[in-house]
């Protein structure tokens, strides 16, 4: 009967209710060019910027289309910002922002900004814890993105790489700041499990993130998280039980004011009673929930209530209305998951690895050039020095050759001094003869 509307947890929880889009292009078209005006004058520390993504997460549940102007505002001044956090915090709401307009590539992109941004900072100053923990906040958004477009092997992927990271900062945040995040983690993790009908598995991590909430005592994760322990509870046949759950997320959503969470809640309220015969009240909860939908213009909730009372309608008998019920549901179906946008989702990821594998590249050339410069340096050195030993050595051994010549010359002439001196000792009167012969 129909789909289950599993909700997934990101950082701003970002299922909400939003203005008529007409009035959000005005505003934003306005709002856009104020902030034009207003980025020559904004400072390098930029108190708009962060002001203006504060606003947008503010804003994130209740009114999606300003959070989104305030998003694009806020990326406007990312050149004023030096500090690398809040520059990634900016990308990481905008992604969350266009992720709730259901513009998958736009998110895609914000988000991989994001990662490159923290990756770069990571490779340049050595390890951050802080920014380790944006890392972590990053691949949890990629994940969901990744669910929404129904890729669960890259979800499951993300999710491990994101609690890796949390290991690797487990001393240097509280308990109850890494604990928030494992809960969206676990949270996600059992939601892929649901897709492939483990659900045993999938209320295994449910309970993990329950009892980690539970001091949290975090609202919205509670909601969340009373919803999809009922869609288990749903599909393991407990339908009694999975009602109470789905009620307690009800009520919890409305105190959030969190009129998308309401949507997804009443279609699997009306799933369940489909699942026991009921299909008065489903149809009842099915209409809630669309008439939210469109409220709202979420394709993807409209999309699960169009195609339960499709199926509702024609159980009841009602055949025409169950046709062009379905005849929109497949419309709407189409362009929600078409080939294009997955395709362009592809690219966008084949670009950021290929743009990874570069930076790679060049940062491993890099490195190879100073190895090669300090080699050549190293070579020179010991050529000069090898150079100046030589050179040490033959002039020693010229001066040790003139000292030989000259000792032998020094000897040769004492030995012929000593000659003469005896020669001059064994003729004694020969030198006084030939004086008076002189005379």
């Amino acid at each position: 009967m129909g789909r289950t509307s599993f909700v997934s947890i990101r950082n701003s929880d970002t299922h909400a209710k939003g203005a008529p889009r007409l009035l959000g292009l005005g505003l934003l078209l306005a709002m856009l060019f104020v902030a034009n005006l207003a980025s020559a004058q904004t400072s390098e520390n930029s108190e708009p910027t962060i002001g203006y993504a504060a606003q947008a997460k503010a804003l994130m549940v209740q009114d999606p289309d300003s959070a989104l102007v305030l998003a694009l505002l806020a990326e406007g001044q990312l050149e004023h910002m030096s500090g690398i956090a809040q520059r990634v915090d900016v990308l990481l709401v905008l992604g969350d922002a266009q992720l709730t307009a259901e513009d998958m590539p736009a998110a895609m992109h914000a988000f991989q900004r994001a990662q490159l941004l923290v990756e770069e900072a990571l490779e340049a100053d050595g390890p951050d814890p802080t920014l380790a923990l944006s890392l972590s906040d990053v691949h949890v958004k990629v994940g969901v993105l990744h669910f929404h477009m129904r890729e669960y092997e890259k979800i499951i992927a993300r999710d491990n790489a994101a609690l890796q990271v949390l290991e690797g900062v487990y001393d240097s945040f509280s308990k109850e700041e890494l604990a928030l995040r494992k809960v969206r983690l676990f949270n996600n993790i059992a939601g892929v499990y649901i897709q492939r009908s483990d659900f045993d598995t999938a209320l295994r991590y449910y309970q993990q993130a329950i009892a980690m909430n539970e001091p949290l005592k975090d609202l919205r994760n509670e909601g969340t998280l009373n919803n999809n322990v009922g869609i288990c509870q749903m599909e393991l046949g407990r339908h009694d039980l999975a009602a109470l759950y789905f009620l307690k997320a009800l009520a919890v959503r409305k105190e959030l004011g969190d009129a998308r969470g309401q949507a997804q809640v009443l279609n699997n309220l009306g799933k369940n009673q489909a699942l026991v015969g009921h299909f008065g009240a489903a149809r009842q909860h099915f209409e809630q929930a669309l008439e939210l939908g469109r409220e709202l213009g979420s394709r993807e909730s409209m999309v699960i209530s169009l195609e339960s009372l499709s199926s509702v309608y024609d159980t009841l008998g009602e055949y025409k209305t169950a046709l062009l019920t379905y005849k929109e549901f497949k419309a709407l179906n189409d362009s929600l998951y078409s080939v294009e946008s997955k395709a362009t989702i592809a690219r966008l990821e084949e670009s950021f690895r290929r743009e990874k594998e570069k930076k790679v590249f060049e940062l491993e050339a890099k490195r190879k050039d100073a190895e090669n410069a300090r080699q050549r340096l190293w070579n020179i050195a010991l050529a000069g020095a090898l150079f100046f030993v030589l050179l040490t050595a033959f002039l020693l051994f010229k001066v040790m050759r003139a000292r030989v010549r000259n000792s032998t010359l020094e000897q040769e002439k004492l030995r012929l001094e000593g000659e003469k001196l005896e020669a001059e000792q064994d003729h004694p009167f020969g030198k006084a003869s030939s004086t008076r012969t002189a005379s």
